[in-house]
């Protein structure tokens, strides 16, 4: 969620919450991020099958909405955030998607907030930033006309570190 109302005495105007979904590659660290107008199984399944390859081992939170993944040919380990934040027994852990959360908000912090309408510009120059890093960002940005013009590459081919599985993170 990028965006919700102050807690205590309610000091601040109600904000909607904005949801951004989103997958690492543990391997790759390749990532993507989607805007989603809610976390149900109906919006995040297509976006999973469109982004994540079948047979890609998937690490997740126990979210409602992830609970077919097995059935749909992912191979899903969970990580139960009440108990632990990585499985001591499996190793399943969403430390690297909550990670890329915290530096893409804080990005969106430095700049004191930003409009709702204006988010997806800010996730894409985000994006575009991680994939066009110093010292090629001007080079970059001279050779693409300075424009992100399509969305954001999803298909990925997830290959995993030790036993050549293909792993991916979502949350």
């Amino acid at each position: 969620m990028v965006a919700r109302r102050k807690p205590g005495n309610a000091q601040g105007r109600p904000v909607p919450p904005q949801w951004v979904f989103g997958g690492v590659d543990l391997t790759t660290k390749e990532f993507f991020m989607e805007l989603v107008p809610q976390r149900d199984a109906v919006m995040l399944i297509p976006i999973i099958q469109h982004t994540i390859q079948a047979d890609t081992r998937i690490w997740s939170d126990e979210w409602g909405a992830y609970n077919n993944l097995n059935q749909l040919g992912y191979i899903h380990q969970t990580v139960n955030h009440s108990r632990h934040f990585v499985d001591p027994v499996t190793g399943v852990h969403t430390n690297n998607i909550e990670s890329r959360w915290a530096a893409c908000k804080a990005t969106f912090k430095c700049r004191f907030g930003i409009p709702k309408d204006q988010l997806p510009s800010y996730l894409y120059e985000y994006i575009w930033r991680c994939r066009h890093p110093p010292p090629n960002t001007f080079y970059d940005l001279q050779t693409s006309g300075g424009l992100y013009t399509e969305d954001p590459p999803r298909q990925f081919c997830l290959s995993g570190s030790k036993s050549k599985e293909k792993v991916a993170m979502v949350n």
